[in-house]
């Protein structure tokens, strides 16, 4: 069979189907915009179609469905909600480790250097001690 069809086959075809190509006006615009009004105009029959008729109650079957839905998208979100509340709880924790460790060497190292500083004073004073003695010393000579 031939993909291909004449220009006689189309004119033909279109008979058949009552369209006359001598009866349609020319319309310059651009494809897209025929086909979106095509579209639009059949959205809207459609539209109008179902817009009449009234809408069915739900059957039990349904609004059990519904509320199964419901319950379970909820109990997500409060898993959710849970997980992150306890992620947030164990970073603070370990905030305020980190920080008891930093108060607790911080601590530790003022004392080290208060000792050190103490040290250095005996030690500059038994130095001056030791000075003062040789001194009183060679005076007495």
């Amino acid at each position: 069979m031939n993909k291909f069809i004449t220009e006689d086959e189309i004119i033909e075809n279109r008979k058949e189907n009552g369209i006359n190509p001598e009866d349609e006006p020319y319309d310059p615009r651009p494809l897209f915009e025929k086909l979106q009004e095509r579209k639009e105009a059949k959205e809207l029959e459609h539209l109008e179609k179902f817009k009449h008729k009234p809408r069915k109650p739900l059957d039990d079957d349904e609004i059990e469905f519904l509320n199964k839905i419901n319950s379970e998208k909820e109990e997500e979100l409060y898993r959710r909600e849970r997980a992150d509340l306890t992620e947030l709880q164990i970073f603070q924790k370990q905030q305020e480790g980190i920080i008891e460790k930093v108060e607790n060497s911080a601590a530790e190292i003022e004392e080290e250097i208060k000792k050190k500083i103490i040290e250095t004073k005996k030690k500059k004073n038994k130095k001056l001690n030791k000075l003062k003695l040789q001194k009183k010393k060679k005076k007495k000579k």
